[in-house]
Formats: C-alpha cells, structure tokens, sequence
C-alpha cells in the first residue's frame, strides 16, 4: 500500500456539503465509465452480485439512479472513484457506457480516504470484517499512517496493555492510542480492545477472508479451520461449515472428524506440560531420571533404538 501523505487540516463535512448541494442542484455530468479509475488505497469490500443485479433492475425501471456517484479529478487529469462503487458495477451490468457523476477537484489523498472510509462504515450490510478493515482505514487516514502502521500500533497497544512490553510504549504511541480512542468512540462502532481482537483475526486464508467479508462466517470459526493447510479441502471445510451453520465448537469438531492426525496433538500438549516444569528445582537425582528419559524420547523418534 502507498504511504499516506501528511496528514493536514482537511473536513470532510465540508466536501459532504459540497456533494449535496452538488447532487441537489443536479450540478453533475455524464462521464465514461471506462475512464473511472479504482481508489488506489485500500478497496476491500464484498458486494453480492444478486444485490448488484437487483440494483440494475431497479436503476433500469427508474431511467437512472437518484444519487450520483463521486470522483476527484487527479493532477494528470485522470479520474478516480471515491463514492459509487455499487453503482459503477450496475451500470456495467446493464453495458452503459456513462454514468452520472460529481468531479471533485483538489481533493487530497486524505480527504478521498475519508470520505470512502466514511461512506463504507455507514453501509447497513457491512459485515464485521469489512467493518474493521474500514476502521482501520478511518484510524488510518485520521493519524496519517499508513494500514501496516496501524496494526503494528494496535499490536504495540495489546502488548502494552498485557504488560509484555519492558519499556512499554513512547509518548508518541500513548497520544496515537488516545487518538484513536476518540477516533473509534466518534464513529460510534467499536472499542480500541474489540478492534485489536478483530485484528488480530483477520489474518487468515483469503477463502476465509472472502466468507468473512460476505458476513457468511464468524471470526471464531475461521480461526479454528484456517488451521487447515490443504486449500482443497479448505474449500469443503468452508462449504461444509457454511451448509451447517457450524458454531466453533461445531467446527472445532468437525476438524478433528477431517483431519484425525490431530489427535496427537495429545504429545505435544504433553510436551508443553514437561517444558513447563522446573526440573531444575528437583532434587538432582530426579533432575538425571528426567534427563534420561526425554533422551531416550528423542531417541526412539529418530529411529535410534
């Protein structure tokens, strides 16, 4: 992803002003669709093709859609889109080759994230997985970094909150936390720990990533089946998951049923009991007996005796 620019004093009331009075007074043109660029930050979201084809019907049985969409014009003249995602789509559907549109100039790269961001959090159908990408933009565009940055902040602030950073976090990383607290509790949506969660659960196979995104599964069931390696049988594992309606503990279930060599989990969980020992505590003659039988484990699983 392109680093985001500096942040500076944007409003994107102001430009949402601007595009009503823009729509209201029709102040708007006819543009090629083929000249509409994608936004060139982040642009995740699952749109249903039904919904997108009953959006076609619906703008065909109305002779147009009542809002423009929105689109800057860059400096080398090209344009972008920045609202109208849904409508592009159905417009292609029913192969026009213009579409209504506001041009907005001198828009920086802020305050086109924004107003993206902005729009994509208010979609009703917007499911917790796109929900926190957007978010993560929003707290994005508004500090003035960029999505890596702000998942290794988050990250920084889980630790820290978790007491696992010695030095805990700069002064700059407390006032970003608090910023983003004010941020997050502005949007009405999620709290800084539910975000982190989130977060943190969202990296997983892009198969799961796309069920998340259609809102079809939970974060908890495709933690527990992007432990499935083979995408094949991911791709049944989904199917399956989604046909049944599986809960994670259903899931949890359902994996072990596939995938029966998981079963000797039971020695590595073993394993992680013997590591938590402090055999050094024993006395030394247990201390030796203990020695002497992880050395003969290792033995016999290398084929030695």
């Amino acid at each position: 992803m392109a680093k985001l620019p500096k942040r500076i004093n944007t409003s994107k009331n102001n430009l949402r002003e601007m595009i009503k009075k823009a729509a209201e007074s029709k102040n708007y043109k006819e543009i090629k669709i083929d000249l509409i660029q994608s936004p060139k930050y982040h642009d995740r979201k699952y749109i249903d093709s039904h919904a997108i084809y009953e959006l076609s019907q619906s703008i065909e049985a109305t002779n147009g859609i009542i809002y423009p969409i929105v689109v800057r014009e860059l400096k080398d003249g090209t344009i972008e889109r920045i609202i109208g995602y849904r409508r592009i789509k159905a417009y292609k559907l029913l192969k026009k080759e213009t579409i209504p549109a506001i041009i907005l100039k001198n828009v920086s790269d802020e305050q086109a994230l924004l107003l993206m961001t902005t729009e994509n959090l208010q979609r009703e159908n917007l499911s917790p997985y796109d929900e926190t990408l957007a978010l993560v933009d929003y707290v994005g565009v508004s500090l003035g970094i960029s999505f890596d940055e702000v998942i290794k902040l988050l990250n920084r602030i889980k630790n820290f909150k978790n007491g696992v950073l010695v030095n805990g976090i700069t002064e700059k990383e407390k006032k970003e936390y608090f910023e983003v607290e004010k941020i997050l509790a502005n949007t009405g949506k999620i709290t800084v720990s539910t975000l982190i969660n989130r977060v943190n659960k969202t990296n997983v196979h892009p198969l799961l990533q796309e069920a998340l995104s259609k809102g079809d599964m939970t974060f908890a069931v495709a933690q527990v089946l992007d432990e499935i390696k083979d995408e094949e049988l991911l791709r049944s594992a989904i199917d399956e998951a989604l046909k049944q309606n599986y809960s994670k503990r259903e899931a949890q279930q359902y994996l072990k049923s596939i995938l029966p060599q998981k079963e000797n989990n039971k020695y590595a969980d073993k394993l992680k009991r013997i590591a938590k020992i402090k055999i050094d505590t024993l006395e030394k003659d247990k201390q030796k007996e203990i020695d002497t039988l992880i050395t003969k484990i290792f033995e016999i699983a290398e084929g030695k005796i």
